[in-house]
């Protein structure tokens, strides 16, 4: 698993299905943007599938692939960063016919071009492998 982000929350409820607990990720990082001395933003929304005994991560999955690149500095001198955004808000929804995993996911946090916000996902419920993505509204930061 990679390192843990400050502001990473859970919003949408977690759905247990097949002793996988697929839960949701969001955060807080947004609203933190707004302090000029707090480097936003690197948080990404995605879905996490967690082996319901014991635990343990199986695999992690990002709505948004790239990862977050210094960017710009803010008026206050702070680096920046992107792309991030694009929480998961509500639960996953289960396709257990054709083994998916749906996830809908928010907006972008910047202004870097990205085609994991604003969109619905599929992925694979075992690897959590993104089978396709539509993503509905591009560069919603603007």
């Amino acid at each position: 698993m990679s390192k843990k982000h400050p502001r990473i929350v859970l919003t949408g409820a977690p759905v247990l299905y097949q002793g996988l607990l697929y839960v949701p990720l969001s955060s807080w990082e947004e609203t933190a943007g707004g302090v000029g001395s707090y480097g936003c933003c690197t948080a990404r929304g995605g879905l996490a599938a967690l082996d319901a005994k014991d635990g343990r991560l199986v695999w992690k999955t990002y709505a948004i692939q790239q990862d977050p690149q210094p960017t710009v500095k803010n008026a206050a001198g702070t680096q920046m960063y992107g792309p991030a955004g694009a929480a998961v808000w509500s639960a996953p929804t289960i396709d257990a016919k054709r083994r998916l995993v749906y996830i809908g996911t928010g907006d972008t946090y910047t202004d870097v071009k990205e085609n994991g916000s604003d969109a619905i996902m599929a992925l694979d419920l075992a690897s959590g492998k993104i089978k396709w993505r539509n993503q509905v509204t591009e560069n919603d930061s603007s």
